[in-house]
């Protein structure tokens, strides 16, 4: 598995499901991630599980540095990722 970034923020969408926030700093720059990829998910306890992404998009606002957000599967919930979990690239 290769490291992605870790996990700044979480949120739920209506209608779309969970989308994490990359943190920009901690990122790999060289590693790409696209829609469909499954990624593993590592919380701060030692906790993981995997996910499917998606879809990738630039989560922007007034004032606000954009980062990358990545929306997840219908079945993983904003409480199963506290902020600073891992997010890994599967295969």
């Amino acid at each position: 598995m290769i490291f992605v970034s870790k996990v700044l923020d979480v949120f739920h969408i209506k209608g779309r499901g969970v989308v994490i926030a990359l943190d920009p700093e901690t990122w790999t720059p060289d590693v790409k991630i696209r829609q469909d990829d499954k990624i593993q998910l590592r919380t701060p306890d030692g906790t993981s599980f995997e996910a499917n992404i998606v879809s990738i998009g630039s989560l922007c606002g007034p004032n606000v540095r954009c980062k990358t957000g990545v929306a997840l599967a219908a079945d993983i919930t904003a409480a199963q990722i506290p902020e600073g979990t891992e997010m890994r690239l599967v295969g």
